[in-house]
């Protein structure tokens, strides 16, 4: 199930769960055949209901298995005022959630760059877009289309007898025809190369032979083509290199190796230079992404800004990476010393109200956490105290000088101090109530 996956997986990296509510459970048919005779129609329904909401871990059930979630409700991200504001990162204006869940609202994955200025380096997905053809089965959970003059290397998994590739392709928007070069390369450096042309209403292969295999259109699925390209022999492939011309690419949608002799393929998920890779394909799929910002890093290339509204503008605009730049909300001077995110940073102790660790920082620079900005948290270097300054406009910033350093987060909200303050007030109250009443006992 997903749990133990996301729970193998995930550390202290955070998972997005992005789903519609109408998939299916692969399990349900034998759920039902064992419990069904004694369920109601609506209780036959909450068991559909809850085992969705358990493989996609919607709500706070995060917290039951101790897992972090982008929603929140972990103390890492809340949803705050500042949650919904940041969200609109990710979702249109008028679609953002008040209630602070973004992946129900979000209907795909969003970029690698938001993906990692959250820490998400875990996406759940439904398959209720995928295809199967001819018995295999294309996950079309990414798309990749190459920019022109593009190369790009898809790594491929271990599946050592491919005898045929099968591609799910979609046209460019206007219609209008689309080439992109494929090579599959096997393992020893020999490489099969094809040129495949899309338009909007058909799509052909050109075969190394000078032989040409037409694609087909995929019944429901207007504007996809289906090609399934033979190799002339059982191969091992070790890569897939995708080359666009000058113009316009058609956009790979899917793709599975296939062993036609023996009835098997797996399918590939459509990223670049392996940014992204599949670790689970059950009721739901499960893809890590690598280039996530961990839970705790150093940055020496920060933009200053001069308040949390120009840092959340900022980010908007698209125009700063946050796996190398830093938007810090401070009065200091914007600066890039280095080659942004670096060092060495491990987190000692991840709790509730207390977060320890320990950078090496190679020099002068910031040490972000990407939990909440937060009244009430006090940070500490080494034993002294530090300010807190707003990073990325929704996480936390703490200044370090070169070398290594103990950086704490503690929870002291003054609230507490007043509440605690209060208390003792009360008890030496009590205290005093009693040592009368023992004295006037003493008395009579």
């Amino acid at each position: 199930r997903s749990v133990q996956v996301l729970k193998r997986e995930a550390g202290l990296d955070r998972f997005l769960a992005v789903t519609a509510p109408g998939f299916d459970t692969g399990d349900m048919p034998d759920l039902l055949a064992t419990l069904g005779a004694n369920l109601s129609a609506e209780g036959r329904y909450g068991l559909l209901v809850g085992s969705k909401a358990e493989e996609t871990l919607t709500r706070n059930l995060a917290l039951q298995w101790h897992l972090f979630a982008v929603d929140g409700y972990d103390g890492g991200v809340l949803p705050t005022a500042d949650f919904v504001r940041f969200q609109s990162l990710f979702l249109p204006a008028e679609e953002v959630a008040e209630d602070g869940r973004l992946g129900e609202h979000l209907a795909d994955v969003p970029s690698k760059s938001l993906l990692a200025l959250a820490g998400i380096g875990l996406v759940v997905r439904d398959r209720l877009g995928d295809v199967w053809l001819d018995g295999v089965y294309y996950d079309l959970g990414l798309s990749f289309r190459p920019e022109p003059g593009q190369e790009a290397t898809i790594p491929l998994p271990d599946f050592p007898a491919t005898t045929a590739v099968g591609l799910v392709l979609e046209a460019g928007d206007d219609g209008g025809q689309t080439e992109v070069a494929v090579e599959f390369v096997e393992e020893g450096g020999n490489a099969m190369r094809v040129g495949i042309t899309v338009t909007g209403g058909s799509a052909r292969a050109l075969l190394p032979d000078g032989g040409i295999i037409e694609g087909r259109t995929i019944e429901g699925e207007a504007g996809l083509y289906h090609l399934v390209l033979p190799l002339d022999r059982a191969a091992f492939l070790t890569e897939i290199r995708v080359e666009a011309g000058e113009d316009e690419a058609p956009v790979l949608r899917g793709l599975s190796l296939i062993n036609s002799e023996a009835g098997a393929s797996v399918p590939v998920l459509l990223s670049p230079n392996g940014e992204m890779e599949a670790v689970h394909y059950g009721d739901v799929k499960i893809y890590r992404y690598r280039e996530t910002l961990p839970r705790a890093y150093f940055t020496s290339c920060v933009l200053a800004v001069p308040d949390a509204q120009r840092a959340l503008a900022t980010l908007a605009e698209g125009t700063v990476d946050p796996r190398e730049t830093t938007v810090l909300v401070t009065d200091g001077d914007s600066s890039c010393a280095g080659a942004g995110v670096s060092g060495e940073t491990r987190v000692l102790s991840y709790e509730p109200e207390r977060v320890a660790v320990e950078v090496e920082a190679p020099g002068a620079g910031y040490l972000v956490l990407t939990d909440s900005f937060y009244p009430g948290w006090a940070a500490e270097v080494d034993g002294e105290p530090s300010a807190i300054v707003r990073a990325n406009y929704l996480f936390r910033g703490v200044a370090v000088d070169a070398g290594r350093h103990r950086v704490e987060f503690t929870y002291r909200p003054s609230g507490w101090r007043w509440g605690l303050g209060l208390s003792l007030v009360t008890l030496a109250g009590l205290v005093m109530a009693v040592l009368l009443a023992i004295w006037a006992l003493h008395r009579r």
